[in-house]
């Protein structure tokens, strides 16, 4: 009886066939990537490397009217797809629906942004930030590629403040945790896989409101 090709290098790597992927577009945690090949893999070619970032705190007044979160969101949208690779920075940042940089997903290539920690040039994180409407069109995307097994918790009452005129909305945020460790087949590292509507309980620069998918590596530093 022959053996697929795929089944096989599986096999040999101790892959389950059932175990879902660690990579978004591609790229895996797990991965040894230079920025510069980390941002070709997600489709991106204008880029800046370590750029010299606004200081925020020097706009104190935005600070107090918005929160520093809103702010500094603000500050990256306006510096563009960049990637640090500075000692304790080692990061790469695609803002959401940056002009011909973006990256998307689903049907219609909706933005979402992308941050990608790396450390010693390993990919050690990989978070996808999307509007929260779309939730219910992405879930089964999360399904089909990573695979169906998910616990689920709710949190009918959560609260997500609008800072800039104080008003609230309450909204159920639902988070979806991958019941099975995800596998880079090629350097076999594990991942845990998470994703939530809403990620927290302030609102954003842009879109206001937004869920979160995050792919992390499961440490081998113990």
């Amino acid at each position: 009886m022959k053996v697929p090709f795929v089944a096989l290098l599986a096999t040999l790597a101790g892959v389950s066939a059932a175990a879902p992927p660690c990579d978004f577009k591609g790229l895996s945690v797990g991965d040894i990537k230079t920025p510069q090949e980390i941002m070709r893999t997600l489709g991106v070619m204008d880029y800046k490397l370590n750029p010299k970032e606004k200081d925020i705190w020097k706009n104190i007044d935005d600070i107090e009217k918005f929160g520093s979160g809103y702010v500094a969101e603000k500050a990256d949208y306006e510096l563009g797809p960049a990637c640090f690779n500075n000692g304790d920075s080692q990061f790469c940042r695609i803002p959401n629906g940056y002009s011909k940089n973006t990256v998307g997903i689903g049907n219609n290539n909706d933005p979402v942004s992308v941050f990608v920690s790396f450390r010693k040039g390993k990919v050690t994180e990989i978070d996808v930030g999307f509007d929260s409407t779309m939730w219910d069109a992405y879930v089964p995307l999360f399904k089909q590629k990573y695979g169906r097994n998910w616990g689920v918790e709710r949190d009918p009452d959560m609260v997500i403040l609008n800072r800039a005129d104080q008003s609230k909305i309450k909204v159920e945020r639902v988070i979806l945790t991958g019941k099975t460790e995800g596998i880079n087949p090629l350097t076999n590292d594990h991942c845990t896989i998470q994703a939530t509507n809403y990620d927290i309980i302030f609102t954003h620069y842009m879109p206001v409101y937004q869920g979160m998918l995050s792919i992390v590596l499961v440490s081998k530093n113990l």
